[in-house]
């Protein structure tokens, strides 16, 4: 508890809690004291008698990520939330799901939801039965704004100042992912200028903002490109999560894959596993093994794979000693056969992958000097140039 900006009472969870779950926390405030109920736990604040008007709180998670959704509170007043699409939401189906909470509504009353209000394509729904739930359908491939206003038993619309939400640039359009390693997660990306997408959905830097922008312009409607990039990550690692990274996108038609920087670990070195066949002893725990594993995931998902070839190494590790000659260094002698399967993977028909895979060990390999931020990544610069090959190879 904070008064006049200090620490005046404070209480830990006992319990932990584990990532990917979802949990329900509810926040009670009174006089007398505040409870916290969340994990299987009730923690109480009261040492503090000193009454306060709350303006905020927050419930702070240490070590993992976390975000919160479906978030309502009572205070007697008649309100609305949307907590279905969120705003920058985008789909590739033109039917729209949308859901929102509402409460201290009387008899007989609803939520009514609209879609692009004042537009000449507005449609409204009205739902007066919990869950407050409706669908869109045939929806143009667009961005549009959904509002929920509290409605009477006439269907009029109740004055409040809870009693209207709004979520914004909800998209019909293409949803792309970008798995990988360091790269993919924009390790090095120093230009601040295009770290976010013109419509806000891709944010962090690297090249995903930057081809959502290509992508949406060339083609006239909303894209987004969600940055999956893990830094460390090896192909293996790939292969095992590509299950659970379907599972999170399934709105995602086409995946863009790149690994091997970190396969060509001069300690612990992947083996390439080109031109060997499955039945090979060499081949299960390649470079070429695992990423048929996930062409294999994502095209048993009904989604494409898009593979992209290694950059150049210019040293063994980010802040090593420099190769004399890069293409001789001991990563690109790996790196050059694991582009090699790239493009074996690629020709390969039953791998269903219509889709170049950009170049970018060529590309770097001459422009690096003022296109790398360190010996393994890109700068700002660079990654520009990465979108610009993805954009390339993605509308050719």
């Amino acid at each position: 508890k904070v008064v006049n900006g200090i620490v005046v009472d404070r209480a830990p969870f006992l319990n932990e809690y584990t990532q990917n779950i979802n949990y329900q926390i509810t926040i009670n405030f009174s006089l007398n004291q505040t409870t916290f109920e969340a994990f299987g736990e009730v923690i109480v604040l009261n040492t503090d008698s000193t009454i306060i008007t709350v303006s905020s709180f927050e419930a702070e998670a240490r070590q993992q990520d976390a975000y919160y959704d479906n978030i309502f509170y009572s205070s007697g007043e008649p309100f609305v939330i949307i907590n279905q699409p969120s705003s920058y939401y985008l789909q590739g189906a033109t039917d729209l799901f949308v859901a929102a909470i509402a409460g201290n509504l009387q008899a007989g009353w609803g939520v009514k939801f609209v879609l692009d209000l004042g537009a000449a394509e507005e449609v409204s729904i009205i739902d007066v039965t919990e869950p407050y739930e409706a669908v869109f359908t045939d929806l143009a491939i667009s961005e549009h704004v959904l509002d929920a206003f509290v409605v009477d038993d006439l269907g009029d619309e109740v004055a409040g100042t809870a009693t209207h939400d709004t979520t914004i640039r909800i998209g019909i359009g293409d949803y792309y992912v970008a798995i990988g390693d360091s790269i993919t997660n924009a390790i090095g990306d120093d230009d601040p200028s295009d770290d976010s997408s013109a419509d806000g959905r891709n944010t962090g830097g690297g090249y995903e903002s930057v081809l959502n922008d290509l992508l949406t312009t060339y083609n006239g409607y909303p894209h987004t490109v969600i940055n999956k990039g893990i830094p460390g990550a090896l192909s293996v690692d790939g292969a095992s999560l590509i299950s659970s990274t379907l599972a999170e996108h399934p709105e995602a038609i086409r995946f863009l894959v790149l690994y091997g920087t970190n396969d060509s670990d001069i300690f612990m070195p992947v083996p390439s596993g080109l031109d060997l066949p499955p039945d090979d002893p060499g081949y299960p725990g390649s470079f070429k093994d695992n990423m048929q594993q996930i062409v294999d995931a994502i095209n048993a998902a009904g989604k494409e794979a898009s593979l992209s070839k290694v950059p150049i190494a210019l040293a063994d590790y980010s802040a090593g000693e420099p190769y004399e000659n890069p293409s001789e260094g001991f990563k690109n002698i790996l790196i050059q056969k694991y582009n090699d399967v790239i493009d074996n993977l690629a020709a390969e028909p039953t791998n269903e992958i219509i889709v170049i895979p950009p170049d970018f060990y060529s590309y770097f390999e001459i422009y690096y000097a003022n296109e790398y931020f360190d010996w393994l990544h890109p700068n700002g610069i660079g990654y520009r140039s990465m979108a610009d090959m993805w954009f390339q190879a993605l509308t050719q």
